[in-house]
């Protein structure tokens, strides 16, 4: 094998050769770091831009979100209070009805209980007086019937009378034929008689007519109450 031998000056020119080979090439190494680093910056300035654009954007967008909301919940809080207050009427006019209900309730009840006795009393003082009226006609029909025998009687008693006052005439007439004839008074008087009897009957049962008037005015008059609507 042929070893090949180099001067001195060929390995010292050797040697400059890759000197500059190696500071060429740390050269083009610091440009292209220098331009990475330059490139870095760039991108991080335009991130830091985008990032306070975004920032300003967003708070922008937030305070005019918060101003809308705090709009919203003073409209909202105005509402609430007029609807509490609208409520609460209510709520003191209803208990107010109520109340006012419930009293009435109570009075209805009470004269409930009033009227019931009141007709109670009012229909047995009406049976009374209807049956004492039935008893009255039952008797004006007795006393008719009574007055109509005792007119045929009296009637027939007269009659007889009559008859037998015309034959005592007859008979002193012919006792004394030149007297005049004695007058004798047999009659009797039937219509006065009856007319007295109905007189002093119609008088009693007149009486006892007004007294049944006056208890039937004297009844109480059962009212009934009357419950206005509230206004």
């Amino acid at each position: 094998m042929d070893v090949v031998e180099s001067s001195p000056e060929a390995v010292a020119v050797s040697l400059e050769g890759f000197g500059e080979s190696l500071k060429f090439s740390r050269h083009s190494c610091l440009s292209q770091a220098s331009r990475l680093v330059n490139a870095l910056v760039d991108t991080k300035r335009n991130f830091a831009e985008q990032v306070q654009a975004i920032s300003r954007s967003s708070t922008i967008e937030v305070q005019q979100m918060a101003a809308s909301v705090r709009n919203q919940m003073q409209v909202l809080t105005h509402d609430v209070n007029a609807v509490d207050k609208t409520v609460g009427a209510i709520d003191v006019e209803l208990r107010n009805q109520v109340a006012e209900a419930s009293t009435a309730i109570s009075v209805l009840l009470r004269d409930q209980s009033r009227i019931s006795d009141e007709v109670k009393h009012w229909s047995d003082d009406t049976r009374r007086i209807l049956e004492e009226l039935y008893h009255i006609q039952q008797s004006l029909e007795a006393l008719q019937a009574d007055i109509k025998l005792l007119r045929n009687d009296v009637a027939a008693q007269s009659k007889k009378r009559n008859n037998t006052q015309t034959q005592v005439e007859a008979d002193l007439s012919l006792r004394r034929p030149f007297a005049h004839p004695v007058p004798l008074s047999w009659e009797v008087d039937v219509h006065g008689i009856a007319a007295a009897i109905a007189r002093d009957v119609s008088e009693h049962f007149e009486q006892r007519f007004d007294d049944i008037v006056e208890r039937v005015q004297g009844l109480e008059p059962i009212m009934v109450p009357v419950i206005l609507p509230s206004h």
